[in-house]
């Protein structure tokens, strides 16, 4: 390809010209794709941005669980950041039960303990988590030796999240514990 130099007084070859003009014509021709391709990215970045205010108004659960309760209710102006719903995952749930000051001493966290409900078929297992250190009355009595008996203590027990899933929180229970 020829040097294209011109000067005011000479103008260019015509080779030169055709240069030029081809040159001319590839920057005409790149300009006249360059909108499509911009706006296929303005779309891209329009729907990019549509996605990520779905996802703000979006609800979502860390966890699967059971719905335990709602706080609002449709048409309620919720707070911005506050939970709209308490969840129960099956991980979460035990078994409460209380039990005697003399069957106390038999019972140790970790240890297996069977339960059953009306309407849940066969017993099922559970593994005790927690014993309270603090004793309870039945009845509002005062301490004596002969009320002893009437102490109770919390305990703990966790099914297993399949076990679990089948339970309703507040469900009673029968609870028998290991000889």
């Amino acid at each position: 390809m020829p040097a294209c130099k011109s000067s005011a007084a000479k103008p260019p070859s015509p080779s030169c010209r055709a240069a030029v003009t081809d040159r001319e014509h590839c920057r005409r021709a790149r300009t006249r794709f360059a909108p499509p391709k911009r706006d296929a990215q303005a779309a891209r970045e329009a729907l990019a941005q549509a996605d990520w205010r779905l996802g703000q108004r979006a609800i979502a659960s860390p966890v699967a669980g059971r719905v335990n309760d709602t706080y609002y209710v449709i048409g309620d102006w919720v707070p911005a950041g506050n939970p709209v719903a308490s969840l129960l995952p099956p991980a979460n749930v035990k078994v409460r039960f209380f039990v005697p000051e003399p069957v106390l001493g038999r019972l140790k966290p970790g240890q297996g303990v069977n339960f059953s409900c009306d309407g849940c078929g066969a017993p099922m297992d559970a593994t005790i988590t927690f014993i309270s250190d603090r004793a309870e009355f039945t009845p509002p009595v005062l301490y004596s030796r002969d009320n002893r008996a009437k102490l109770v203590f919390l305990v703990e027990a966790k099914p297993s999240p399949e076990i679990a899933a089948r339970l309703n929180p507040g469900q009673p229970v029968d609870v028998v514990l290991p000889q």
